[in-house]
């Protein structure tokens, strides 16, 4: 089973209970092998603690049939108020955030932009660095989450 596979069978493991997965990774190495799922309400709201136990038993219950199931931990947590951007939808989502976008080649001198998005094209993103527009292709970005630090002090 591909990570896309994975990924879908997840997603439609959700649907039901009104969630929806914003990310599935696979982190660490052999043994230490974890999947690490981040998933909001549909609304876009954040998780309880007690509805990631759910999806958490849920998921296990739709793994139990697949053969490399046992090789890896299961986390499931909330995509919190750091919420990594995936899909074109979010960024199109949370255009006028500040975010936290890390490249994977530099731009001047920079592999780490603080920003703000300022649009999502078929291309890329805009973003507003330091009151400048600066154009990120999508095979740049490695990256992007939404900046904890200016959301927490409220200031977007």
């Amino acid at each position: 089973m591909t990570i896309f596979e994975l990924r879908d069978l997840i997603a439609e493991s959700l649907k039901e209970l009104g969630i929806c997965l914003v990310k599935a990774s696979f982190e660490g190495r052999d043994n230490s092998k974890r999947l690490q799922v981040l998933i909001e309400k549909m609304d876009g709201s954040s998780v309880s603690i007690d509805e990631c136990v759910v999806v958490s038993r849920r998921l296990a219950a739709a793994f139990s049939g697949i053969e490399f199931a046992d090789r890896f931990s299961l986390e499931v947590s909330s995509a919190g108020i750091d919420r990594p951007l995936v899909k074109r939808a979010d960024y199109d989502r949370f255009l006028g955030e500040s975010v936290v976008v890390s490249l994977s080649r530099a731009v001047g001198d920079k592999k780490k932009l603080y920003a703000v998005l300022k649009s999502a094209t078929d291309d890329g993103i805009e973003l507003l660095v330091d009151g400048s527009g600066v154009m990120i292709g999508w095979d740049n970005i490695k990256s992007c989450r939404l900046d904890a630090k200016i959301r927490i002090q409220g200031k977007v």
